[in-house]
């Protein structure tokens, strides 16, 4: 879930099965979600430029049992704010 001043304003997922990234954006503030996958060049699904509600999905096939870093942002022109890192496996 990604929080904004307290409310739920979306949400990030990392899919292991079709590994696939989405990004929801569930709030008309002006403001989108990202969702990222560690690949190289790294794998994005961005609701950016996108009225709300809008999901943005990312996918493409990766080696099995192989480990990436994921992390999801909130922003807009002003700039993004990022969540931890954490991993995941394909």
């Amino acid at each position: 879930m990604v929080v904004h001043n307290g409310k739920a304003v979306g949400a990030a997922y990392w899919i292991p099965n079709g590994d696939r990234l989405e990004a929801v954006d569930t709030t008309a503030d002006g403001y989108g979600v990202a969702a990222y996958l560690g690949t190289s060049p790294v794998r994005e699904a961005s609701t950016y430029g996108h009225d709300s509600p809008y999901t943005a999905k990312k996918g493409g096939d990766l080696p099995e049992g192989h480990t990436y870093t994921f992390w999801a942002c909130y922003g807009g022109n002003s700039g993004q704010v990022c969540s931890d890192v954490h991993k995941v496996k394909a």
